[in-house]
Formats: C-alpha cells, structure tokens, sequence
C-alpha cells in the first residue's frame, strides 16, 4: 500500500537532527538576506544631528550654539541657511551625509526605499507560480544570491542612483526568498511541526535585528557597515548543495525517484530506517492550473482574502513604520532599534504557542 509523505515523516521523524539541520540553514538565510538587508535602512538612510560652523555660530546666519537635535523644533531650521553654515554633529555617517539628502532632497530617499518595496512588490506577485512550476529551491536560491550581489554591488559606486537601482533588485530578491522559504521548510515536517519550523526559523529575524544595532554602533560609516552585511551574505552562495527540494513538490511532479532519495537522506540523518520498498502515494491536485480569480472563488474565501489583505497591510505599516522610524525617536538611536526589534524574540515564541491553538 503506498504512504502518504506525511506516513513518511511520522517514521523517519518529523522534527529531528534533519528538521534541526534546515531549521538552521535557513535561520541564517533569514538573519543574513532578510534581516539584514531589509532593515539596514533604518541605520545608513538616517539623519544625524547637525550644528552651526564656527564662524557662523551665535549671529544671525546661524543662532545655535549646540547640536540641533532629531526632534527639536529647530532641525529644519538649517533649511534656510547657507549649506556652508552648518555641518553633521558626529561621525555617524549615512547615505544622508554623503549625497546631501536634506531638506527638498530628502524625497529621494523616500523613493529610494519605495523602490524595495515595488521590487518585492513584484516578485510577491510572481514567485509563488514560479516556485510551484519550476520548484521551491531554485526561486530560494536565486532570491538570496540577488540579494546578496546587489548588496555587493551597492557598496562602491558614489552615484545614488545606483543605491536605488540595487535597492530595487534586493527587494525582488526578498521577494522570491519570502515566497519559497516557508513553504520549503514547512513542507519537511508534518503538520503538527509547521509552525515550529516556519515561524520557529523567524527567531532568527529577530535576532539579525536586534544585533544589527551593535553592528551599526561598532562601524558608524555606512559603507562598511553595508560591507559587514554583505560577507555575511556570501555563505548563502554555497546552500545550494545544502538545501535540497521539497519532497511534497517533487512527488507533485511525478518525481518519486528524486523524492524518494531526499527522503532516504532525511532518514540516515536522523537514524531512523526507510522501508526498501516504499512506494509513496502521488498527493491528489484538484485544479490544473492556479489563478488569482481562485482568490474570490467564493464569498468565503474572498471574505478571507479580503480580512488577510487587511491585516497584512495594517501590521506591515505599523511595523515598518515604528521599525524605520525609531533611529529618529530621539536619545541614542542605537538603543531605540534594539529594544524595538529584541521585543520581536518573545512574540515569536507567543506567536508559536498561539497558533498552534
């Protein structure tokens, strides 16, 4: 009688050395091509404080005799005043400081960081019919290796269209990744593990943010910061031999040969035995061919939509929101982007216990 791939996890195991194994390998993908690249941001796009130049302090081209700070009521005064009568307080460097982005100019870095989210915007919108048709691993992959080149990439050239141009090929990069890692990982365990290893492994979000902070403090120039970022990308190029495809996607396929040996290598990792003749049950597809029409199929389904939409749309905005905005809160920048993202570890971990219920 041929077993389900779920009969197959419940013998072999379901969340052992193997599951501990990818939860890892695509913690780091998170940590390293999510977390850093998306949030980094919120450090090398900033405004730091700014003062008066002496020669110009205490008269009336330039009044201050101290630093202007993020949220006093005085930091647009320098709008006003010859770009000469004034300089950046500290040795925080950004992308701000470099190309002048103040004033009227700093539209351009609202549009640069729109630019991320209309690239993933686009690879959300593609990347599941491309994972489902050509397999979870090769849009995995070629996500993370965008992300990582265009980090690279980002990092030399002094002309800011380049940073927008890069930004817009790390958010497609993100997007492909964010369409093929939870289904690839959770299609390893059976139901009663998916959450554990799909929100699990965002634990590892978390911590890339909250340790992200340090990082920036330690190395306050931009360039090098974005430069730390991207050599903790590289080992994301050598995962291709680490991460296999899913066994569900390819039995779906009609692969069962290559299913089987992923199957038999999950099984010698975690020292559980696979019958010699296992023959696996084909899962049944009832649609031929997947719509965005099957999303309003129904009043049900397109009441879900609708409700998930909402929800998606509220939290992005207000975690985005509060995330981005908190190096400008005021105080030490550094400590506000902590203490905002170490609050995400916790609520993983409430989320897991949550769901499951």
């Amino acid at each position: 009688m041929a077993s389900t791939i779920d009969d197959v996890f419940i013998k072999i195991g379901e969340f052992r050395q193997y599951q501990w194994y990818l939860f890892t390998i695509f913690g780091y993908v998170l940590l390293s091509i999510s977390a850093f690249p998306v949030m980094i941001v919120t450090f090398i796009t900033a405004e730091p404080e700014w003062k008066c130049v002496d020669g110009y302090m205490n008269n009336t081209v330039c009044r201050f005799n101290k630093s202007i700070t993020l949220t006093s009521d005085d930091y647009k005064a320098r709008c006003k005043m010859p770009r000469e009568a004034w300089t950046f307080a500290d040795d925080f460097t950004s992308t701000v400081t470099e190309y002048d982005l103040i004033c009227d100019n700093s539209i351009v870095l609202s549009i640069a960081q729109s630019c991320f989210w209309v690239g993933m915007l686009i690879s959300l919108l593609i990347g599941g019919f491309i994972s489902d048709t050509f397999g979870r691993r090769i849009v995995l992959y070629c996500g993370c290796a965008l992300v990582a080149v265009a980090t690279w990439i980002m990092i030399f050239p002094k002309a800011f269209v380049v940073f927008i141009v890069c930004r817009v090929f790390i958010g497609i990069g993100a997007g492909f990744r964010n369409t093929a890692s939870f289904p690839l990982i959770t299609e390893f365990t059976t139901e009663k593990y998916r959450t554990w290893l799909g929100i699990g492994s965002c634990v590892y979000w978390a911590v890339g943010i909250s340790i992200m902070p340090l990082i920036g403090y330690l190395i306050p120039a931009w360039r090098m910061f974005l430069l730390v970022t991207a050599i903790a990308a590289i080992p994301v190029f050598f995962f291709w031999w680490l991460i296999p495809e899913s066994p569900r996607w390819l039995l779906s396929k009609g692969k069962e040969d290559e299913a089987k040996t992923v199957l038999a290598k999950i099984s010698r990792m975690n020292k559980r035995p696979l019958p010699d003749d296992l023959a696996l049950q084909k899962p049944v597809i009832t649609e031929t061919r997947a719509s965005f029409m099957q999303l309003f199929s129904g009043w049900k389904t397109a009441k879900k939509t609708l409700l998930s939409w909402n929800l998606w749309f509220a939290n992005s905005l207000v975690y985005y929101g509060v995330a981005y905005g908190s190096v400008d809160l005021g105080g030490n920048r550094y400590l506000n982007v902590f203490l905002v993202s170490v609050v995400e570890i916790p609520a993983n971990f409430a989320y897991i216990w949550s769901a499951d219920r």
